[in-house]
Order: C-alpha cells, then structure tokens, then sequence
C-alpha cells in the first residue's frame, strides 16, 4: 500500500508493507479453495501479498510504478491507471493498491478495481485491500454506492484489525470478489 499526500504541502511518501499474517489468512482460507495457476498483483511492490502464491507454484505477473523487487515472474512498470497490457490466463487478481493521493480527489482502490474488471471482465476472482471507508462511506447518489451494490459480486468481507499494519492505524478490510465457497465475512484474529 503506497501512500502519496498530494493534499498538503508536507507531501508524505509511505509504504505499507502487506503483513505475514495477512498472506498465511488468505492462503488458508482462500486460496486453498481456489485453483491457481497464474496471479496478477497491479501493485506489487516487494511481493509480500504473492510470495506464497509463488511459492506454491502459481505464476505471477506484476505492475508496479517502483521497481523495488522484482519478485515476479513477469512484471510490468506501469501506472496501473493507464496500463494497456494484455495478460492472458489469469485466475486471480491480488492487490494491496495506494489508498490515498488520487489526483482527482477519488480512491485509488476505487481506480485500480474498476481497472481489473475493464482488464479482466467482472467475473474474475478479485482479493482487494481497501480502506473500509470504499464501501460503506458513501451516500444513497454515490456512484461508488451504486456500483458496488449493483454490478460487483462481492463473495466475502475480511475485518483487518485497526493496528495490523506495523506502525500504521487505519480502518481497513479485504474485499474478496467472485470467489465462491467462502464464508460472508471473516475477522482476522492475530
């Protein structure tokens, strides 16, 4: 999770790393019932959220607008935003994207969502880190409401613990899109 504050003139330049006990959480229970063979990460950085899916054979295709690790088996070095590649065969999209920073004031996993369906159509199965806030903070007008209410398949909701993340609080969850098999909603318990 990259965070960029355009907002304001002390422009801070973060990264979040996506924690071990996230990745063992989805490998247990999601992955497991999934058959994976090819994974695209949009935002990839140091490869924390694919590093198991690697490691149990899945190929994996990164995109990310830093190269700091190329811990993939194809990568791209695109802004996702405008990425214009063709990947083919992929049975699963995993991404832990920027949440903030967007320059016309909108969610970046707002962005990178509806990229992954126009890129992958809306059947593809979809793990998403996400503030919790681009789900459930919108108005009854929100476009944002309305397309998540009515044309994404969300299969299941993962609570994240406020403090999950090291040296970060913030409200987050994962969304997890057409992945059939799985419970409605889970907590994460460290």
């Amino acid at each position: 999770m990259k965070h960029l504050n355009k907002d304001h003139s002390d422009i801070k330049n973060s990264t979040v790393y996506t924690p071990k006990e996230i990745t063992n959480f989805l490998t247990k229970e999601v992955y497991s019932k999934m058959k994976i063979k090819k994974v695209f990460d949009p935002a990839i950085g140091t490869g924390n959220l694919v590093n198991d899916l690697k490691n149990n054979g899945a190929y994996i295709v990164g995109n990310d607008i830093e190269v700091t690790l190329n811990c993939a088996d194809e990568f791209y070095n695109e802004d996702f935003e405008h990425f214009t590649a063709k990947i083919d065969g992929v049975d699963l999209v995993v991404m832990n994207p920027p949440f903030n920073g967007h320059p016309k004031r909108k969610l970046y996993p707002e962005v990178f969502i509806d990229k992954v369906f126009d890129l992958f159509g809306s059947t593809i199965p979809l793990v998403a880190i996400v503030p919790s806030g681009w789900r459930i903070n919108q108005s009854i007008k929100s476009k944002r409401w309305r397309k998540v209410r009515d044309k994404q398949k969300i299969s299941s909701i993962i609570s994240l613990p406020l403090d999950v993340f090291e040296n970060v609080k913030f409200c987050t969850e994962i969304v997890i899109f057409n992945v059939d098999g799985l419970e409605p909603h889970y907590f994460l318990d460290i």
